[in-house]
């Protein structure tokens, strides 16, 4: 199956905006941020996890048919591995270099139950697992529009009323509606993308846009659907960019990114946290901490595709890949197939959705 360069766009779209958001709020409780930077988060809260779930869908839908052998082999294993061992490696980080703002980093009792009850930013990769797993169970047993009526309607619900207090399954309420919709929208939506549509995308923001304000000004935020839908409207305005930008050369780096995500996505948060470390003690004069997040995450997302590189060499790279051990012995020579991106030639393991 040939990879689509829109969706490896619009992956590295997503973690740029994911580490530039890390940075800011990390920066802010080390007393170096911005106050701008809040509402700009604000704007990309609709964003940044929405477009990665659906990415992560499009794909999946040959993935969740397969044999459950092949399902874990090709996904599951990367994705538990990297969320059990990079919790632990975090926990080990804040131990030796705690943040006072960020104490559940520290909890041993939050750390043994992470697995069934994660707290920290990991979630995305635990919400994965639970989607494939889930989305497999309801394969040929659930009509896929009933599937998308009851996640849309969970995420609704989760936004404005309901709250389970964990921010991985909390998330999942929320999200799982974009990644059904990459799943069983696929057909649609890589129709509706498969040339750059400039006026409809610039159209998409300004509605994307426009409705943000709307919601803003008046104050509901909280009102049922407001979330979802903005979410969709971010969404479809992001894969209408996606689609403009791979066309220009802006394609060759966000590809890249998009194409390497997980090392960016496990490290980047000790890597911010080193930084901001380092920026307190020496001190940011105010007119340079607007545009400090960005230089920041755009200096921890090279540190972290480095170390990727470094560690490749070595017995480290199993900080990326799932362990032998861990797959069947009979498939446990060939490198995981890239979480919601097709097999490809010379494709890295170290992939996610």
């Amino acid at each position: 199956m040939q990879r689509i360069e829109w969706v490896d766009v619009a992956k590295g779209l997503a973690i740029i905006l994911v580490a530039v958001y890390h940075a800011s709020l990390l920066l802010m409780q080390s007393g170096l941020g911005a106050p701008i930077w809040e509402n700009i988060n604000a704007v990309f809260l609709t964003v940044r996890m929405p477009l990665f779930f659906l990415a992560s869908g499009i794909f999946a839908a040959s993935v969740v048919q397969r044999p459950w052998r092949s399902l874990w082999t090709s996904r599951l294993a990367l994705l538990v591995w990297a969320f059990l061992l990079w919790t632990v490696i975090r926990f080990a980080y804040f131990s030796a270099v705690p943040m006072a703002e960020r104490p559940l980093e520290t909890s041993v009792p939050r750390l043994l139950a992470s697995p069934f009850w994660p707290t920290g930013g990991l979630w995305f990769l635990h919400a994965l697992v639970v989607f494939f797993v889930v989305s497999k169970i309801m394969w040929g047993r659930v009509r896929p529009r009933w599937q998308l009526g009851l996640a849309a309607v969970c995420s609704v619900v989760f936004f404005s009323y309901l709250s389970v207090h964990n921010l991985s399954y909390d998330g999942m309420a929320r999200y799982f509606v974009f990644f059904l919709a990459g799943m069983h929208l696929r057909a649609p939506i890589l129709s509706a993308v498969a040339k750059p549509r400039p006026v409809l995308a610039a159209l998409a923001v300004l509605v994307f846009g426009g409705a943000m304000v709307v919601v803003n000004a008046l104050r509901v935020a909280d009102a049922p659907g407001a979330q979802t839908t903005l979410g969709i409207l971010a969404v479809t305005a992001s894969v209408l960019l996606a689609r403009l930008l791979a066309a220009t050369p802006l394609v060759h780096p966000l590809t890249f990114l998009g194409r390497n995500t997980l090392p960016i996505y496990v490290a980047h948060v000790i890597l911010i946290a080193m930084a901001a470390a380092a920026l307190a003690k020496v001190g940011v004069p105010a007119e340079w901490r607007i545009a400090l997040p960005l230089c920041v995450a755009a200096s921890v997302i090279a540190a972290a595709l480095a170390a990727e590189k470094l560690a490749s060499r070595s017995m480290l790279r199993y900080l990326y890949q799932a362990p032998p051990m861990l797959l069947p012995r009979s498939n446990s020579l060939a490198a995981p197939i890239p979480v919601a991106m097709p097999k490809e030639q010379g494709v890295h393991p170290a992939r996610i959705g």
